[in-house]
């Protein structure tokens, strides 16, 4: 009996652990910008490494959709963006090119997906087909309603945050967002959360 235990326990803690590594995380995300849609999404390397992208892959919510490769390396604290429309994007920041070159998940290769406008998951998987990270976001109940169309877009308080999907974790950014920008967009070791808030308000 005990073995049985066990086993199940370390059938039920591999997934978690693999999880609870959050190597690369979003930091911040357009779903819903003021008129035609400009979805992109902000991707930090929350370790003190490089990390190797080579494999890895982001999805939304329903994993049969194009798996939308990364590439290259991340340095440690960089962000990284992963972009819908390229067309779009550089129309609306002609300064930001931190973004993956030739992966667009509204257009590439089939363009199957993209960021629903009343909730939706995103999912990063690393090259060994783990789940590293997975945010659930949502329209309504906690989630700040001012990113569904209104023009903030929706960023993470904290990279310390203990759960990703706790909406209380995530507060509406400034019109259009600031992708590709984590210092002072993010709490992280050298910025406060509530200097942060104060920001947006």
């Amino acid at each position: 009996m005990n073995k049985a235990i066990a086993a199940l326990l370390i059938i039920l803690l591999v997934p978690m652990v693999a999880l609870a590594a959050n190597e690369l995380i979003v930091t911040e995300l357009m779903y819903n910008s003021i008129g035609t849609d400009v979805e992109w999404i902000e991707m930090f390397n929350n370790t003190e490494t490089d990390l190797d992208l080579t494999g890895w892959y982001v999805v939304d919510g329903n994993i049969d959709h194009t798996h939308m490769p990364l590439s290259g390396t991340l340095g440690a604290g960089e962000v990284l963006l992963l972009v819908g429309d390229i067309d779009l994007f550089t129309a609306q920041y002609p300064g930001v090119t931190n973004y993956v070159d030739g992966v667009y998940f509204q257009t590439y290769p089939e363009g199957d997906w993209a960021l629903n406008n009343g909730g939706d998951s995103v999912q990063i998987f690393n090259a060994a087909d783990e789940l590293v990270f997975v945010v659930d976001y949502d329209d309504g109940g906690d989630w700040p309603s001012e990113c569904d169309g209104d023009g903030p877009s929706l960023v993470l308080a904290s990279t310390a945050c203990p759960d990703y999907n706790d909406p209380n974790c995530w507060i509406a950014g400034p019109d259009w967002g600031t992708p590709g920008i984590i210092e002072g967009t993010v709490a992280t070791a050298s910025t406060s959360l509530g200097s942060l808030k104060a920001l947006f308000r």
